[in-house]
């Protein structure tokens, strides 16, 4: 298992989750209860880690990442 902080979107909150081998970003966004207009990025990044994407190997132990909406990043020129 590894921990990873989520900034929440519009909250200043964050949140600790435990990721479980095998977890993806959208699994990340579906237990914060968040839908398919939100992604997940590094924190101070605009670079999205695509839904599917093997999130546990994709990030290390303590890393921390933001949940910000689709439109925010593709603002950015980024998704």
């Amino acid at each position: 298992m590894k921990t990873v902080t989520i900034n929440l979107p519009g909250s200043g909150k964050w949140e600790e989750l435990q990721l479980a081998p095998g977890a993806t970003a959208r699994d990340v966004l579906s237990q914060l209860g968040l839908g398919e207009d939100f992604c997940l990025v590094r924190w101070n990044s605009v670079n999205t880690f695509d839904d599917r994407a093997n999130l546990y190997k994709e990030v290390a132990d303590g890393d921390k990442l933001q949940a910000t909406s689709v439109t925010e990043v593709a603002g950015n020129g980024r998704r």
